[in-house]
């Protein structure tokens, strides 16, 4: 591990790197065989488009009958992906040829194929079950990012009732940090409505970030800490909206105290530029508090910042044990 005396980001590419080792050293045969599978998904980049429209597209339909419909006609159009093993494949054949036959039967089967292919890796969002997780996770001295999965919303009804789940969701006494992306917020994104855009967003994250500082999360150690909000990334286009939403955001009036953040995927082409405006201006603790990590840029849950003055080697506090 590296030393507590070198730069921060040495120690997070050091801390990232035993991660992922240890995690290769604990993989079963079973994961194994689903990183084969998914790795055979992206040296075929096609196949990855296939899957993304089953998932996106035929699984949304409501209707049995509508959903097969759309499967086939991808299947059709676009070929059965050939990561799949000689199983899938076989039963995919069948879905294509004779799908609409039993589409009462057949629909339902093929979500729940993709349910149990996913169920280690995405956790249902309903309460109970969602609670007993972290539960589990905090008897084991784990601390979690609540990351509540979902497509763009398609009108501003499911916008409300997405900002709604998501309020929900904080007010939890198990959670502690959740992640929110702006296309759940907000049915009209556009970067031709920049400030329409951001204003709209700057009202439904303000609601967001101040629900957040008003719940305390208790710590196994009993330190009690206000609830933490990301603001992460998504398309490329939309980076500088993200940022842009965040910083206004967070220079409202009574916004000191929030614990809030901002996540620059290090997969984005150019995350500088955005990133560095984000420290210019004013002397806010939470605009130097972005802090760089390779190509991406986060600020950290754990870090407590002196609201005074703006952090620095003296104002940073390292979390707790």
């Amino acid at each position: 591990m590296a030393s507590v005396k070198q730069p921060l980001e040495v120690r997070a590419v050091a801390l990232a790197r035993a991660l992922q080792t240890t995690a290769v050293t604990l993989i079963t045969p079973a994961e194994q065989a689903q990183l084969d599978e998914l790795s055979g998904m992206l040296e075929h980049p096609p196949d990855k488009v296939t899957v993304a429209q089953l998932t996106d597209q035929a699984f949304r339909a409501r209707s049995a009958s509508r959903g097969i419909s759309q499967f086939q006609h991808l299947l059709e159009t676009r070929g059965i992906p050939r990561f799949f093993g000689a199983f899938d494949k076989l039963g995919l054949q069948i879905l294509r040829r004779i799908g609409q036959l039993v589409a009462f039967v057949a629909f339902p089967l093929a979500r729940r194929k993709i349910r149990m292919d996913t169920a280690n890796v995405i956790l249902r969002a309903e309460h109970p079950p969602l609670i007993a997780h972290l539960r589990r996770r905090h008897a084991e001295g784990l601390r979690m990012n609540v990351n509540l999965l979902g497509e763009a919303v398609l009108g501003e009804t499911e916008a409300a009732q997405r900002l709604e789940q998501y309020l929900a969701t904080l007010a939890l006494p198990e959670v502690e940090v959740v992640s929110v992306k702006i296309s759940t917020l907000y049915s009209q994104v556009s970067p031709l409505a920049r400030e329409h855009t951001v204003a709209v967003l700057c009202e439904r994250l303000e609601k967001l970030f101040r629900a957040g500082a008003d719940q305390i999360f208790t710590r196994p150690n009993g330190d009690r800490v206000a609830k933490f909000v990301y603001l992460d990334m998504e398309e490329y286009r939309d980076m500088h909206l993200t940022a842009a939403a965040f910083m206004q955001t967070l220079d409202r009036d009574g916004m000191e105290n929030v614990s809030a953040g901002i996540v620059l995927q290090a997969y984005l082409p150019t995350p500088t530029p955005c990133s560095s405006s984000s420290t210019r201006g004013p002397a806010r603790a939470w605009r130097a508090a972005v802090r760089p990590f390779g190509c991406g840029w986060s600020r950290a849950p754990t870090w407590k910042w002196n609201v005074s003055r703006p952090p620095s080697a003296a104002g940073r506090k390292r979390p707790s044990a």
